[in-house]
């Protein structure tokens, strides 16, 4: 089925329609707050089974699209909109950034989970327990360790469809200094 992005304002009523019809639910919690729209009522969703996605919206709402943010900030607002520190578990969190997303472009068949015979997408992150990632300990929980203490910084490897497109935090393929001088021409074209 189809689905909406923001949701803040859902009544009881909206959020029973969302389940009977199987619409999904995209939300973008920094945006929101960005904006001053709102907080979605996620444990509300999760209550009535509702497929909940996790989004960025765009740059003009949202300056960061980090999405492990976006997955702090779900959890976050949660616990704070139901004065529940257990509503919304880091578990649920990650599927709104994976699978969930996947189930709602109809894709998860191919992608959103590892698994034999899905692409390979996938990223791996620098859990690595040292000083200079001091965020990530201790490290008693690698999923709560995700959603709470990782940003885009983070990640180490990206492979798409089985190709590594960064590895070591080193971009392949792509002169990163000649991308930055061309987005900075055409900010200063339309600046000027």
């Amino acid at each position: 089925g189809g689905g909406a992005f923001h949701c803040v304002h859902m009544s009881e009523h909206d959020l029973d329609l969302f389940k009977e019809k199987h619409l999904n639910i995209v939300t973008n919690p920094a945006s929101n707050l960005k904006l001053a729209s709102g907080i979605a009522p996620i444990q509300a969703m999760l209550q009535r089974k509702i497929n909940i996605c996790l989004g960025t919206d765009g740059p003009a709402s949202n300056n960061c699209l980090d999405m492990f943010r976006e997955m702090f900030l779900v959890t976050g607002l949660a616990k704070y909109k139901n004065c529940d520190a257990s509503a919304v578990d880091a578990y649920k969190v990650l599927n709104m950034a994976t699978i969930n997303g996947a189930k709602l472009l109809q894709l998860d068949n191919k992608i959103g989970s590892i698994e034999v015979g899905k692409d390979a997408d996938i990223i791996l992150v620098n859990l690595e327990e040292k000083l200079d990632n001091i965020t990530m300990l201790p490290n008693l929980n690698k999923i709560a360790n995700l959603v709470y203490n990782t940003s885009g910084r983070s990640v180490d490897t990206t492979i798409v469809k089985g190709n590594i497109l960064m590895e070591n935090r080193q971009i392949k393929n792509v002169d990163v200094n000649e991308v930055i001088m061309k987005c900075n021409k055409i900010l200063e074209r339309h600046l000027s």
